[in-house]
């Protein structure tokens, strides 16, 4: 009895082969390349690391998000804007204290509360 199956050659081309090994083929050739770039880069940042050139680094340093001159400056305008704020408080105060001197008229007259007549008109 003759076998009449044709087994594949390991360099043939993939057309004669089946889908599944096709799929094989194609993951392990992906994970080839992922394997090679990753050495590549390892070997290319220990090179760096080795040689003494600064690594960047994602996002910033300390001292650029702590920038104190705009620390300085932020407190300097609080500081103005409280001190102005007091003031305004202080002219408020004195507004009211000198309306609160002027006596009200409080006659006979009808007055409710506060010196306003009282409506009885609903």
């Amino acid at each position: 009895m003759e076998n009449n199956v044709q087994t594949p050659k390991p360099g043939g081309s993939l057309k004669d082969r089946s889908k599944g090994e096709k799929k094989a083929i194609a993951g392990v050739t992906a994970v080839a390349v992922a394997a090679l770039i990753f050495l590549a880069w390892g070997y290319w940042f220990i090179h760096k690391i080795q040689r003494g050139e600064r690594i960047d680094t994602i996002g910033t340093t300390l001292q650029e998000e702590f920038n104190f001159e705009t620390m300085d400056d932020m407190q300097y305008q609080f500081q103005q804007l409280q001190q102005y704020s007091e003031d305004e408080l202080r002219a408020a105060r004195e507004s009211a204290a000198s309306r609160d001197a002027t006596p009200i008229e409080s006659g006979g007259g009808g007055g409710g509360s506060f010196g306003v007549p009282e409506s009885t008109d609903f």
